[in-house]
């Protein structure tokens, strides 16, 4: 069941990246820029941001304790990192391992901070200073909106009475006949003339 072949590629990869990690580190120490640049092809901006933008749902197991299968093999319990070939036992140690310096170098994220010069700020400076003056077109005016809204009910009130009207006109003209079609003559000769109104 054990891929051996797999197992002794990846226990050098592993073996060379420490080495290289420690030789970088021991550089810096001495105060030497490391000259070695690392084996591994810097990962892509879109790379990146799909690792930035993977959703961890922790929340969902808050107090509840479960065996999480992690690692390629799936044999070792916990969450695992593709980025950095380990396995972490809990999700506190995964986030923190996920926003901690190893996780971001291997990533090829430039965790440090860049230095910026008094051009630069001037410059930052006097963008936001345009931004800040210029007149804002969508700025939101509640009195001039409540008056397009006073006046888009009034407009409706209007067509509802014009429809009203002309309901009422073709219910009045329709050929003098009344009640239900009939002829208001034929009405009155056979007694219908009196119903429903008030006069007599």
């Amino acid at each position: 069941r054990w891929d051996m072949e797999e197992m002794e590629r990846r226990a050098k990869e592993r073996a060379s990246r420490e080495k290289e990690l420690q030789e970088e580190d021991e550089q810096r120490a001495l105060g030497k820029s490391s000259k070695k640049k690392s084996l591994k092809a810097a990962p892509t901006e879109e790379a990146i941001a799909a690792e930035k933008s993977e959703r961890l749902i922790l929340e969902s197991a808050i107090g509840k304790t479960q065996v999480v299968q992690g690692g390629p093999t799936g044999r070792a319990p916990g969450f695992y990192c593709k980025v950095c070939d380990c396995v972490l036992k809990d999700s506190a140690a995964y986030m923190d391992h996920k926003n901690g310096k190893k996780h971001l170098k291997n990533l090829g994220v430039n965790t440090k901070a860049v230095r910026e010069d008094v051009t630069d700020v001037i410059a930052k400076l006097e963008s936001m200073k345009r931004k800040a003056e210029a007149p804002k077109e969508n700025k939101y005016d509640l009195d001039a909106r409540l008056e397009e809204v006073k006046r888009q009910e009034d407009r409706e009130r209007a067509e509802k009475r014009e429809r009203k009207k002309q309901k009422k006109n073709e219910k009045k003209g329709d050929d003098g006949l009344d009640d239900g079609g009939m002829d208001p003559a034929m009405a009155a000769m056979m007694g219908f003339s009196g119903f429903g109104t008030s006069k007599s």
